[in-house]
């Protein structure tokens, strides 16, 4: 190749390299996903949020099933300060009336939202079962991972989380700042077909 036609070059491989991320740092905010009554939902529609966190859970995941009364917890203590909290059932193996199921079962109180196709999981980087995505209402990624620390490893669990890092994490959006660290590792089941 001739030196001239490199300046031809970069930008094809840039957009190349570009598209080969997965994970993004925003969402387009006028997203639609279906829950699993079927109707289609755009959670960042919300009027009046400050942020919409995004947690994605697995009917037989028991890590995931274990975090759920911390979920309603932090929505129940969130929900009056502006951040909608939206369970996601990633994948196509669960169907709509066995995630209306498991929501009952474990006292969830907004119906699901479904990603049979991963689009979602893909977007916000979600690999696992449970993993926590704080957005902002204009679609800008703030923390993405565990909701705490109560899994240090698979097998490896505590009776008590020492960090509650989704729940800090809320506290600093809902303060007006940036979560610090952005970003943990997420412990638990492996969404099939995430990379």
């Amino acid at each position: 190749m001739r030196p001239r036609f490199a300046h031809l070059l970069l930008p094809l491989v840039a957009a190349v390299l570009a598209g080969c991320a997965t994970v993004r740092d925003t969402i387009a905010p006028g997203i639609v996903v279906p829950d699993a009554d079927g109707h289609p939902v755009r959670p960042l529609a919300a009027k009046d949020a400050v942020a919409v966190v995004f947690v994605f859970l697995a009917n037989d995941c028991p890590i995931a099933n274990r975090a759920i009364p911390e979920l309603l917890r932090l929505e129940q203590d969130h929900a009056s300060r502006g951040v909608k909290f939206w369970p996601v059932h990633a994948g196509a193996d669960e169907s709509d009336a066995s995630v209306r199921d498991h929501a009952k079962e474990f006292g969830l109180t907004t119906v699901p939202l479904r990603d049979p196709d991963l689009r979602l999981a893909h977007d916000l980087g979600a690999r696992v079962t449970p993993t926590a995505v704080v957005v902002s209402p204009r679609g800008e990624v703030l923390y993405r991972g565990r909701i705490d620390d109560r899994y240090a490893a698979l097998g490896q669990s505590r009776p008590e989380p020492t960090r509650r890092d989704l729940a800090l994490a809320i506290e600093a959006v809902v303060a007006g700042k940036r979560p610090e660290p952005g970003e943990t590792p997420a412990v638990g089941c492996r969404i099939g077909g995430t990379r």
